[in-house]
């Protein structure tokens, strides 16, 4: 009653995960979860999960730049232009990101696959214009968000973070942003929102496809793991990785306007 069906079976999969480990170490005979049905979701459930359009994303930043947020100005660039994950961002080193040959470079965290990316000209402005590289490479690129995702591996903190420009630019139900009742009781489930910072990565692909990229460049350049990518990663070549971020809408806006 109290979560969304996609949340119960997600709890349910790992529960079987740690049944299925325990099966193979000779702990136990047969794994009891395995036999407990995944939930179907109904029609009033579904995620209606959405990219972000062109002017939302300027909206966006331009709700960072005028809280001198400079941190999500550049995750939120880094999410629309490198289509990563928000764990993998907060992660980011300046030892990824080389500003000699404009490129950024890390190692995707969900399916292991190594991401090598040219610089969007906004991603250059940014670094350049708005950002100073510390004498240590091994600082982090955003150090109050790898510091909040270090204490626990979580991003929630972060994304309720990136939620309250969504709010404040009109793009997502606005909450309170303390601990008060709500009046809704704790049975409800949470609602959710159309769009949130995992949106950018939607909205990547998104301008990719529309772009005319086809499927292997973008799955390539956003590093989704499949048996099609698998197939075709290694015949993209850099040069076509750039043309396809060259073909993306430039959302960039200077500071203040």
């Amino acid at each position: 009653s109290r979560l969304a069906v996609m949340s119960t079976n997600h709890n349910l999969k790992i529960v079987r995960s740690a049944f299925l480990e325990a099966q193979r170490q000779g702990l136990i005979q047969r794994n009891p979860a395995a036999s407990v049905k995944t939930l179907p979701r109904p029609a009033s459930q579904e995620t209606r999960r959405r990219p972000f359009t062109t002017e939302e994303v300027k909206r966006v930043l331009k709700a960072c730049q005028e809280a001198g947020d400079i941190e999500m100005e550049g995750m939120v660039l880094i999410g629309i232009y490198v289509g990563a994950r928000l764990g993998d961002i907060c992660r980011l080193r300046w030892s990824n990101v080389d500003l000699l040959a404009n490129e950024i470079r890390f190692v995707a965290s969900k399916t292991g696959r190594r991401i090598l990316l040219r610089l969007a000209k906004p991603l250059v402005e940014f670094f350049r214009d708005r950002m100073s590289a510390p004498d240590d490479p091994d600082a982090p690129l955003f150090p109050k968000a790898f510091a909040r995702f270090g204490k626990n591996g979580m991003t929630a903190n972060i994304s309720n973070h990136f939620r309250m420009y969504l709010e404040d630019v009109g793009l997502a139900e606005k909450t309170p942003r303390n601990h008060s009742s709500r009046g809704i009781g704790r049975s409800n489930r949470r609602k959710t929102s159309e769009l949130s910072f995992h949106s950018l990565r939607h909205s990547a692909v998104s301008w990719m496809k529309n772009a005319g990229i086809g499927d292997g460049i973008m799955m390539a350049a956003v590093g989704h793991a499949s048996l099609k990518v698998s197939q075709g990663y290694t015949s993209v070549s850099s040069e076509a990785l750039q043309d396809a971020l060259a073909k993306m809408p430039d959302v960039g806006i200077k500071e203040g306007k």
